[in-house]
Protein backbone atom coordinates (compact mmCIF):
# COMPACT_ATOMS: atom_id res chain seq x y z
CA UNK A 1 0.00 0.00 0.00
CA UNK A 2 1.49 3.28 -0.85
CA UNK A 3 0.99 7.09 0.01
CA UNK A 4 -2.32 8.07 -0.85
CA UNK A 5 -3.86 11.85 -0.89
CA UNK A 6 -3.15 15.05 -1.60
CA UNK A 7 -3.17 18.70 -0.81
CA UNK A 8 -1.06 18.35 2.54
CA UNK A 9 -0.11 16.15 5.21
CA UNK A 10 -3.73 15.38 6.47
CA UNK A 11 -4.78 13.52 2.92
CA UNK A 12 -2.01 11.29 3.14
CA UNK A 13 -2.29 7.61 4.79
CA UNK A 14 0.71 6.29 6.54
CA UNK A 15 1.73 2.64 6.50
CA UNK A 16 4.87 0.71 6.66
CA UNK A 17 8.30 2.91 7.25
CA UNK A 18 7.09 6.28 7.87
CA UNK A 19 10.58 7.95 8.03
CA UNK A 20 11.73 6.02 4.62
CA UNK A 21 8.55 7.24 3.08
CA UNK A 22 9.17 10.72 4.25
CA UNK A 23 12.75 10.87 2.79
CA UNK A 24 11.16 9.09 -0.60
CA UNK A 25 8.87 11.80 -0.64
CA UNK A 26 10.40 14.77 0.44
CA UNK A 27 13.58 14.58 0.02
CA UNK A 28 14.95 15.85 3.16
CA UNK A 29 16.64 14.63 6.55
CA UNK A 30 14.05 12.06 8.38
CA UNK A 31 13.97 13.83 11.38
CA UNK A 32 13.46 16.87 9.88
CA UNK A 33 10.75 15.29 7.30
CA UNK A 34 8.69 13.95 10.52
CA UNK A 35 8.91 17.50 12.69
CA UNK A 36 7.91 19.25 9.76
CA UNK A 37 5.21 16.41 9.24
CA UNK A 38 4.19 16.98 12.70
CA UNK A 39 3.91 20.44 12.57
CA UNK A 40 1.45 20.00 9.48
CA UNK A 41 -0.77 17.11 10.27
CA UNK A 42 -4.30 18.32 11.80
CA UNK A 43 -4.34 16.86 15.37
CA UNK A 44 -6.89 14.64 16.15
CA UNK A 45 -7.68 13.92 11.97
CA UNK A 46 -7.02 10.28 10.52
CA UNK A 47 -3.75 11.00 9.45
CA UNK A 48 -2.87 12.11 12.65
CA UNK A 49 -3.74 8.79 14.36
CA UNK A 50 -2.34 6.63 11.23
CA UNK A 51 1.07 8.43 11.92
CA UNK A 52 1.05 8.22 15.68
CA UNK A 53 0.12 4.07 15.38
CA UNK A 54 2.60 3.80 12.83
CA UNK A 55 5.82 5.71 14.66
CA UNK A 56 4.60 4.81 18.47
CA UNK A 57 7.46 3.79 20.36
CA UNK A 58 6.77 1.26 23.48
CA UNK A 59 9.02 1.91 25.93
CA UNK A 60 11.22 -1.15 27.55
CA UNK A 61 9.38 -3.13 30.60
CA UNK A 62 9.78 -1.32 33.68
CA UNK A 63 12.45 -2.92 35.24
CA UNK A 64 11.31 -4.74 38.81
CA UNK A 65 13.81 -4.31 42.64
CA UNK A 66 13.24 -6.36 45.05
CA UNK A 67 12.30 -4.45 48.51
CA UNK A 68 15.81 -5.34 49.71
CA UNK A 69 17.26 -3.95 47.02
CA UNK A 70 15.19 -0.57 46.82
CA UNK A 71 15.89 0.01 51.01
CA UNK A 72 19.73 -0.79 49.92
CA UNK A 73 19.65 1.55 47.42
CA UNK A 74 18.15 4.46 49.37
CA UNK A 75 20.68 3.83 51.90
CA UNK A 76 23.37 4.04 49.44
CA UNK A 77 21.67 7.74 48.53
CA UNK A 78 22.01 8.10 51.81
CA UNK A 79 25.61 7.99 52.09
CA UNK A 80 25.51 4.65 53.27
CA UNK A 81 28.93 2.64 52.81
CA UNK A 82 28.54 -1.39 51.56
CA UNK A 83 29.76 -2.15 54.84
CA UNK A 84 27.63 0.32 56.78
CA UNK A 85 24.29 -1.09 54.88
CA UNK A 86 25.02 -4.40 55.75
CA UNK A 87 25.31 -3.74 59.65
CA UNK A 88 22.23 -1.73 59.54
CA UNK A 89 19.98 -4.73 57.84
CA UNK A 90 22.00 -7.71 59.62
CA UNK A 91 23.65 -9.32 56.35
CA UNK A 92 26.76 -9.98 55.09
CA UNK A 93 28.78 -7.11 53.34
CA UNK A 94 29.10 -9.66 50.52
CA UNK A 95 25.21 -9.96 50.47
CA UNK A 96 24.93 -6.15 50.27
CA UNK A 97 27.30 -5.80 47.15
CA UNK A 98 25.54 -9.05 45.19
CA UNK A 99 22.21 -7.32 45.90
CA UNK A 100 23.90 -4.00 44.36
CA UNK A 101 24.99 -5.30 41.34
CA UNK A 102 22.06 -7.03 40.54
CA UNK A 103 20.00 -3.85 40.72
CA UNK A 104 22.66 -2.84 38.67
CA UNK A 105 22.43 -5.10 35.71
CA UNK A 106 18.72 -4.68 36.06
CA UNK A 107 18.74 -1.09 35.55
CA UNK A 108 21.72 -1.41 32.88
CA UNK A 109 24.15 0.90 35.28
CA UNK A 110 27.69 1.24 35.08
CA UNK A 111 28.32 2.04 38.99
CA UNK A 112 26.16 2.19 42.23
CA UNK A 113 26.16 5.62 42.15
CA UNK A 114 24.80 5.27 38.29
CA UNK A 115 22.55 2.67 39.39
CA UNK A 116 21.29 5.11 42.53
CA UNK A 117 20.38 8.03 39.78
CA UNK A 118 18.68 5.72 37.61
CA UNK A 119 16.30 4.70 40.52
CA UNK A 120 15.51 7.73 42.02
CA UNK A 121 14.75 9.25 37.83
CA UNK A 122 12.92 5.80 37.58
CA UNK A 123 10.56 6.41 40.61
CA UNK A 124 12.07 3.22 42.00
CA UNK A 125 13.71 4.82 45.09
CA UNK A 126 12.90 7.78 46.91
CA UNK A 127 15.64 10.28 46.94
CA UNK A 128 17.36 11.06 50.55
CA UNK A 129 16.12 14.28 52.26
CA UNK A 130 17.76 17.21 51.93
Amino acid sequence: MGVSGGGGYCGWVFDGDVTARCVRLHGVDPEVAFREMMLDVRVGGPCFERLMAAVMVVPPPFPKLTDHQKRMLEMCAGGMGAAETADVLGVKTGTVIQMLGQAKEKLGCLNVTHTVATAIRLGLIMPPPP
